[in-house]
């Protein structure tokens, strides 16, 4: 029988986990959306992708702009060759075509004449013709922005452009840019350190300016990094822009970050720059990347500076909100957006460090971005902690670009795109990839909506992610794309977005509880059967979305089943799919109807029937060409779950109406704060009605009260608690479905040890509750709320010790009559107190008060008090009285021990002299504070925590002259001391402040104590020497009455000489020797 079950019980076992996980896997299959096909379209129908020649690094930068209703790409090829005389890859910026992924034109790219002219040349003192410039490999493209739609302007820059001095002896890679406008026929030139008077590389002559640039106010305001300004300490220039017709004119303020002090050269500053407004005064101010500041004590962490618009640095934030780096190396400042994200209307501040490392990983160059929120402006702003965005692949350098891609979901929230160039996977041959980030009203989301890799294209691509750019709407669906340039590959990828279905799916089962009995539905084949209706209801918004989308719905019945389905459609399946077209002007094409029927011979009644509903967009069979499908929101559900309970047990009508009540109580009275004893509460759930459906005890816990465990419950099954995900003070158990009528009990298992002690009381919220209702009016005691006291207390242990517990006094052998030094006084006494924190709660001030028998009642020194110090745990000491009154001379700790050691050698001799003198009727003086004069020393304590200890300690001198002088013979001296506690650091007040109370005593004895003499009484001898005879008398009777003086031994000795026995007689071996043998 053993093995039959056996054999059976294991396949259902292995047959319950295959079809669980089966269901699972294929609920998340259909429904979970993957973060890599969210709503920027990676298909090739959409798809556009832009390539220049083989090495220009085509897509090094990348950037849309938008002139009226047409959009263009923008992207920079630092190595491109040009038609510039004599130039040799002077570099270029391309416009790209993006309107269809087959372009239109047969050059979907061409280069922006943004400089005609070959190197500058002029003519030095001797009358040579000398080059004053070279653009070859000026690195034109390096960095391009646009400025529309605010303005029809675009900057590019040549990061190593060359300039010769006026001696055309100095070349100095001083940077140089150019602004088109009017459709590209209007170009200006702008190289703000290009200056004969400030060159060299202490200057302005390696600034190389334009390696970052922005524009702010409405493209009314230029911003340029140049890096490599006074010794690479980097510097920023702001231009003012203003407009002639739409044609730049740069005629107007330039201003500039001034030079530093010697630390901060090789900052690199102006690696990244932006704009926002974090003072709240409407007008922007500047944020530039210090990749390699800020300083001690944060070397090369780097940290992001924010400047007025006159270019002063705002006032020191906050340590807290400092954007500084977390570790060295990392190039926090590389990169850097600013964008609201989180929808407060304030601007917040995005940081790409992509060097970021883990070395106890041995992963290196991982990259990180973080996310500031601003949450206060003001000249000192203040800014969150920041949102930690991580790379995953060494040597990935995650956060190397940031674009700010505005609402690319059109949630409400604006988005970011982080790109990390170098990522690689196993066996991957492309390089590169970009994660989306969407923003909420918590911030940046900690999960990428969307990764998008190199390798999911079918075209070779490297350094995939180098570059991004967004924010731009370039085929007008009210959605921004995104361009992703690869230099590697010399292209560039825009990926358009998709429209958004947030959709609205509503599923109801009716009825929600099913009488097994009640079987009004019939099968094809007559059966009669418990049905219900499964209705489906969809609604649908979204901006720019069709009139009309298909839904695909799976609805599966009893998922969860352990062994075998309980209920299935018309056609015996546990799980149908279909799809449906869903029309906003027909609102009755909303809804679905389909009927489920229960098995007539189920043996589980108890547990639910669940109806699990997934849903996703039916994508048409062949996309068409450039046709961007709708796609659902990922942040919403994509499936929704019902339950339909079976009644039992409910009487007569089928409706069970549970009558439900707790009962609480706790295993002692009160807790005390810091104790880390469990707080043990028993919990009784009676229902004393019918069954109560989802029945769920309910426990909201104090602040400062952490859930342990539960015990085990009487009188029902185990009962399961769980803290809610969403809300961790609140504890859930689970008390059966349905919870029958009958009483539980159950232990709570609670820890108290994080309390702070704000409230004397911690009130717990208990509530039962069930799916069906009871009756009104009843409801009053399915919830409690249970007090529980809390106080403060501590117990406290005070102990002292003489250091030594004895001394011996003698009389001093001094050079002179004056005391002068503290040797000469007499022995060290040293009384040390030890107040210990037994607990459980802390203290925050408590005082020890010492009582210390300074002089003898006819006021003769006696301890002489030395110092008083607290050499453990923190506080003060303060004598009311002088320290040392006659200024005597202290004395070394090396002479200290001297002079002690040989006071111990007299000790054991003043031993002995004790013990000699232990039956004298000499009396010992007690010098305490009633037989001598105290003085008071308080010591105030700060802070002692649970099982710290305080010292305090009294050193001294006993003064022999006044016990030689008062004739004291052995003498012991008494200090007393009283410490109470003053407050606990909490907002409870103690019912009673704890005391304590310890004294010390030293003996002190004379080197050579005298032994009483004393006649002994007459009376006393002759009464002992009577006794003694007596005693001597007694015994002589004894002896003589035993035979103690009869000698018969002789008498026999001489019979057997006379008589020796032969050798046959029987005591021939008696062993008694014959008077004639021989010796």
């Amino acid at each position: 029988m053993d093995f039959l079950q056996k054999t059976t019980l294991s396949p259902t076992l292995k047959e319950y986990k295959r079809t669980f996980y089966a269901v699972v896997f294929t609920l998340l299959l259909f429904n979970v959306h993957k973060s890599s096909c969210f709503n920027l379209d990676t298909s090739d129908a959409t798809r556009v992708t832009r390539t220049g020649a083989a090495g220009s690094l085509f897509g090094f930068s990348v950037d849309f702009h938008q002139e009226g209703n047409s959009a263009w790409l923008l992207a920079g090829a630092p190595k491109s060759q040009t038609a510039q005389p004599g130039v040799t890859e002077g570099g270029a910026v391309f416009r790209c075509d993006v309107a269809t992924s087959i372009s239109l034109t047969p050059n979907p790219c061409a280069p922006i004449t943004f400089d005609t002219l070959g190197d500058d040349r002029d003519v030095d003192l001797q009358g040579n013709i000398l080059q004053k410039t070279q653009k070859s490999g000026q690195w034109f493209g390096a960095t391009v922005k646009s400025a529309s739609p605010a303005k029809d302007v675009v900057i590019a820059c040549a990061p190593r452009y060359v300039y010769y001095t006026d001696t055309f002896t100095e070349r100095e890679p001083v940077g140089n840019c150019f602004l088109a406008a009017a459709n590209f026929t209007q170009i200006r030139n702008y190289s703000p350190c290009k200056k004969d008077s400030q060159g060299g590389f202490g200057r302005l002559g390696y600034c190389q300016a334009g390696i970052s640039l922005d524009f702010a106010n409405d493209a009314e305001q230029l911003l340029l990094g140049a890096v490599g300004s006074y010794f690479w300490q980097g510097q920023l220039f702001s231009k003012t822009v203003t407009y002639d017709n739409g044609v730049p004119n740069l005629g107007g303020d330039e201003k500039k970050t001034p030079e530093g002090d010697a630390w901060k050269d090789d900052f690199h500053m102006g690696y990244s720059t932006g704009s926002g407004e974090f003072t709240g005064d409407n007008v922007a101010e500047y944020v530039v990347g210090v990749p390699r500041g800020p300083g001690s004590p944060n070397h090369l962490k780097g940290h992001v500076a924010i400047y007025d618009s006159n270019l002063a640095v705002l006032q020191a934030m906050p340590e807290k909100t400092a954007l500084i780096g977390e570790q060295m190396g990392s190039y926090f400042g590389y990169s850097l957006v600013v964008q609201d994200v989180n929808g407060d209307g304030l601007d917040d501040i995005i940081v790409g460090a992509p060097m970021y490392s883990s070395p106890r990983e041995h992963l290196w160059d991982l990259g990180r971005v973080y996310v500031y929120h601003l949450e206060q402006p003001g000249l000192s702003p203040v800014f969150s902690d920041p949102t930690v965005l991580s790379g995953k692949v060494s040597s990935g350098r995650f956060g190397t670009s940031i674009a700010a891609l505005g609402d690319v979901n059109q949630d409400g929230f604006n988005d970011i795109a982080v790109g990390a160039p170098y990522q690689t996977g196993e066996g991957d041959n492309n390089m590169g990839a970009v994660y989306i980030y969407h923003g909420s009203a918590e911030g940046i989301r900690a999960e990428p909506a969307q990764e998008i890799k190199a390798s999911d294209f079918p075209e070779p691509l490297s350094a995939f992610g180098f570059s991004v750019a967004g924010a731009k709407d370039v085929d007008n669906n009210r959605y921004p794309d995104v361009a992703i340039g690869a230099y590697e590959a010399d292209s560039v990828v825009v990926l358009k977005s998709r429209p958004v279905v947030n959709a609205d799916v509503i599923v109801q089962v009716e009825p929600e509880f099913i009488d097994t009995e009640n079987k009004t539905c019939t099968l094809d084949d007559g059966t009669a059967v418990v049905c219900f209706d499964i209705n489906i209801c969809a609604s649908y918004t979204g901006i720019n979305v069709p009139d009309e989308v298909d839904l695909k719905y799976e609805v599966t019945l009893d998922a969860l089943k352990t062994v075998g389905q309980r209920v299935f459609f018309g056609g015996r399946e546990t799980s149908q799919t279909w799809s449906s077209t869903l029309r906003k002007a027909d609102p009755d094409s909303m809804c679905i109807t389909q009927q489920a029927f229960l098995r007539n011979d189920i043996r589980d009644k108890l547990s639910p029937i669940s109806v699990a509903v997934a849903y996703a967009m039916a994508d048409p069979v062949t996309p068409q060409p450039d046709q961007l499908l709708p796609v659902l929101n990922l942040n919403q559900p994509s499936r929704r779950t019902r339950q339909v309970n079976i009644l039992k047990d409910c009487g007569a009508d089928n409706i069970c109406v549970p009558d439900l009540k707790v009962f609480v109580s706790m295993q002692g009275t009160e807790m005390v704060v810091g104790s880390d004893k469990q707080l043990l509460m028993d919990v009784v759930v009676e229902n004393a009605g019918e069954g109560a459906y989802e029945a769920l005890l309910s426990v909201m816990l104090p602040e400062g009260v952490d859930f342990v465990g539960t015990g085990n419950p009487r009188g029902g099954a185990i009962i399961t608690c769980n803290l809610q995900e969403e809300d961790q003070r609140l504890l859930v158990c689970d008390l059966g479905n349905p919870f029958t009528a009958r009483r539980t009990q159950l232990g709570l298992r609670l820890s108290t040890v994080q309390l702070t002690g704000d409230s004397n009381s911690l009130d717990f919220e208990f509530s039962v509750n069930s799916t069906n209702a009871e009756e009104p009016g009843n409801e009053a005691d399915n919830h409690i709320t249970f007090p529980v006291p809390v106080k403060v207390n501590a117990s406290l242990s005070v102990r002292g010790v003489s250091l030594p517990e004895q001394v011996v006094f003698m009389k001093m052998e001094r050079e002179s009559e004056d005391i002068t030094d503290e040797r000469d006084i007499g022995p060290e006494v040293t009384h040390r107190y030890e107040i210990r924190n037994v607990g459980p709660s802390d203290i925050s001030s408590s005082k020890l008060k010492i009582q210390w028998p300074v002089h003898t009642r006819t006021g003769e020194d006696l301890l002489y008090l030395l110092a008083v110090n607290v050499t453990q745990g923190n506080g003060r000491c303060t004598v009311n009285g002088d320290v040392n009154p006659k200024g005597i001379s202290t004395e070394s700790a090396s002479a200290a021990q001297t002079a002690e050691a040989l006071y111990a050698l007299d000790s054991s001799r003043a031993a002995r002299h004790r013990r000699a003198a232990a039956t004298s009727d000499k009396e010992v003086a007690q010098m305490d504070c009633i037989n001598a004069e105290c003085i008071v020393i308080d010591c105030m304590l700060e802070r002692l925590n649970k099982d710290n200890i305080a010292v305090v300690q009294i050193r001294s001198r006993l003064w022999v002259d006044t016990l030689l002088e008062g004739g004291f013979k052995e003498t012991t001296l008494t200090s007393v001391a009283d410490f109470e506690v003053l407050e606990f650091p909490y907002a409870i007040t103690a019912d009673v402040l704890p005391t304590a109370r310890a004294e010390i005593v030293t003996t002190a004895n004379p080197s050579k104590p005298s032994v009483g003499k004393r006649p002994v009484p007459l009376w006393i001898i002759i009464l002992s020497a009577c006794a003694g005879l007596l005693l001597l008398v007694l015994i002589v009777l004894v002896l003589f009455k035993c035979g103690f003086f009869k000698r018969q031994t002789m008498q026999e000795y001489t019979a057997i000489k006379r008589n020796p026995p032969t050798s046959e007689s029987p005591d021939a071996s008696s062993g008694y020797i014959s008077d004639k043998t021989d010796y």
